[in-house]
């Protein structure tokens, strides 16, 4: 091991000791006390939140109190009158208070009144059944709510309304002196809902959950309710984390955050703490838990505090590592560092013919001995790597067949000049390119599976040769041959890219058509020609039927011409509008002008022949024309 090694090691390993056992102490000593001081914050804020929930009670309290002690109302229920009703207990009253449902009953638990209202919504709803049934039965809920020993008596409590919770506030119904005898009850009710818990997050600026203990809860509310169903008026502390979702949940190893904090991986803090509180119903069983949530703050401030002290402690070992570094200077650092600037230069020059100064015997100087020979290793094979590459590049530039490197999926990353030629693309327009966009559609799924050996049913093969149309840079396509080979990594045999080699096969594959074609016309020629079965006008037909479906036309005619009139011997035209033995005059057809060149005439349109007139046959006017002469000997 070398000096300069040797020494930023010790340095390196005494400055890291250093920094580890001053962290575990500030850790111990600091965290602690900081963990105990949010535990301190959190019992504050659960003790919020009662005192919000209590407060919402005392406000159905003052409601309950304001209607029920009140002349008005001790009248009403010994007689009902729609003007008391309408008067009230309008909309807008149960909207303001934010009630949810308001019950009045006489002596005997009767219903006088009912109305449920939803203040989010501003409809009537239903008073739910459960509410009533607390009121009208004899269990022992509805004695505690209906049963009054005083006038200034009074019942609240939380109910399990199917899947919520209500704040249920019952007093007894007297003259507005609050003197009895006790006329009834009135009962009203506050969903303990979504919006309602907005509200008291609003007021209590704090994030809270609440959940009731009979639906599934999640996996922190459990154990807080095994803990405050064993310990009443008890309050339960524990580390979340948030996950992917946004979701709260128990992080690993979170009951030892308060016990062992300095464990705590600084990289991934546990980022908050949570509180939670038991509700109890009115028979003082447990009805719901709610839980309280805060980011871990005065942590996050504890923990800077100890890296700031860390940080500290390592700009302190810098700078007596930064002393260590000078005593060796001379020794080691100063030589090393000429070597590294020799080397650097040749780097930046990028010239391999320069050498490396070595001096002494030492270390140094076979490192830079070493050197020397590496680049003059380079330098011969960078020679060899150049001649080999122009050798190819002038090959692959003056090809007349397109060489081409492709991915797997037919991307473009190299093709020749040739490309210019056989499609109208540049080198620099064809790269990039996905040869899937260039194939004729109907082509490239046979492509896809015969040219990249990736697929499947290949089974692996190294190449293969195909023939497809691709499109031209103008529009129109071409057909071309090409001979792929795949490029396999040595190790894997994975496939790395394609080796393409296409050429242009146009005429090739025209001179096949034309080929195939006149061969059918042959064999169908021929087959006319020899059958047995038809007689000699047979055959003229047959051969007039071959020339029309070979060459697209809609009429087809032998005639004989004598003395300028041209006589039809055999025909099919639409409809058989012209029959043999019809006459033309010749100068009026095509045909005076076939005679004269003594050869095969055709022209595709009218506008490409000599005829200053449209020629007829009888009413069918010439616009396509191939015609040749019959000489009878």
């Amino acid at each position: 091991m070398k000096l300069r090694r040797k020494t930023l090691l010790i340095v390196g390993a005494v400055l890291i000791a250093l920094n580890v056992v001053l962290y575990a102490t500030s850790s111990i000593l600091l965290l602690r006390n900081v963990h105990k001081l949010e535990e301190s914050y959190v019992l504050q804020d659960i003790e919020h939140v009662e005192q919000a929930i209590a407060t919402e009670f005392a406000s159905l309290s003052t409601i309950a109190q304001d209607y029920a002690e009140w002349d008005d109302t001790y009248d009403f229920v010994e007689h009902p009158s729609e003007d008391y009703i309408q008067s009230n207990f309008v909309n807008a009253t149960f909207g303001y208070l934010h009630l949810n449902f308001m019950v009045l009953l006489d002596r005997q638990r009767q219903i006088i009144y009912q109305k449920g209202f939803d203040p989010t919504t501003g409809r009537l709803t239903a008073v739910p059944p459960e509410v009533l049934r607390f009121l009208t039965t004899t269990n022992g809920r509805a004695t505690a709510l209906t049963t009054h020993s005083t006038p200034r008596d009074e019942h609240e409590g939380l109910v399990q309304i199917g899947s919520e919770l209500m704040l249920l506030v019952s007093r007894p119904i007297v003259t507005s002196d609050a003197h009895g005898p006790v006329n009834g009850t009135l009962a009203v009710g506050r969903y303990l809902d979504e919006a309602r818990l907005e509200t008291l997050e609003a007021s209590t600026q704090l994030s809270l959950k609440l959940v009731s203990i009979d639906e599934t809860i999640p996996a922190d509310f459990t154990q807080a309710l095994a803990l405050l169903t064993k310990q009443p008026n008890a309050s339960f502390i524990q580390a979340l984390q948030y996950d992917e979702t946004g979701q709260l949940l128990i992080p690993k190893r979170a009951d030892r955050i308060f016990r062992w904090p300095h464990w705590s991986p600084q990289a991934d803090p546990i980022e908050h703490i949570a509180g939670y509180t038991l509700l109890r119903d009115l028979e003082n069983q447990p009805a719901a838990l709610i839980r309280v949530d805060s980011p871990r703050e005065i942590d996050r401030q504890g923990r800077a505090s100890v890296s700031y002290f860390t940080l500290t402690l390592a700009i302190v070992g810098a700078l007596f590592s930064g002393l260590m570094l000078l005593i060796v200077e001379r020794l080691v650092i100063s030589p090393v560092a000429r070597l590294n600037r020799d080397v650097e230069r040749v780097g930046e020059l990028a010239d391999l013919t320069m050498r490396i100064e070595a001096t002494g015997q030492d270390e140094l100087a076979q490192l830079a001995n070493t050197i020397n020979a590496m680049l003059a290793a380079l330098d011969r094979a960078q020679v060899e790597r150049e001649d080999t590459q122009q050798r190819y590049q002038l090959m692959a530039d003056n090809a007349t067949d397109l060489i081409a490197r492709q991915t797997i999926n037919g991307r473009f990353l190299y093709a020749s000049p040739a490309c210019q030629i056989l499609l109208g693309y540049t080198v620099e327009e064809l790269v990039g390119q996905e040869m899937s966009e260039l194939v004729d559609a109907a082509d490239w799924p046979n492509v896809k599976r015969s040219l990249f050996p990736l697929f499947p049913d290949l089974g692996g093969a190294l190449g293969a040769t195909i023939s497809y149309q691709i499109r031209h840079r103008d529009g129109h396509y071409v057909w071309f041959e090409t001979t792929s080979r795949a490029i396999r990594d040595p190790n894997n045999k994975r496939v790395l890219e394609v080796i393409a080699v296409s050429r242009d096969i146009t005429e090739r594959k025209q001179a096949e058509q034309e080929l195939r074609e006149s061969e059918a016309s042959i064999r169908s020629i021929y087959k006319v020609t020899s059958s047995r079965q038809l007689t000699f006008f047979g055959q003229l037909d047959g051969l007039l039927r071959l020339g029309l479906q070979r060459f697209g036309m809609e009429i087809a005619i032998l005639s004989r011409v004598e003395e300028g009139q041209f006589t039809i011997v055999a025909t099919h035209s639409p409809d058989n509008q012209l029959k043999p033995g019809d006459q033309f005059d010749l100068s009026s057809t095509y045909c005076a002008q076939t005679i004269a060149s003594e050869d095969t005439l055709h022209f595709e349109f009218l506008a490409a022949s000599s005829q200053e007139s449209v020629p007829h046959f009888g009413r069918f006017p010439i616009q396509a024309y191939i015609g040749t002469p019959v000489i009878v000997a």
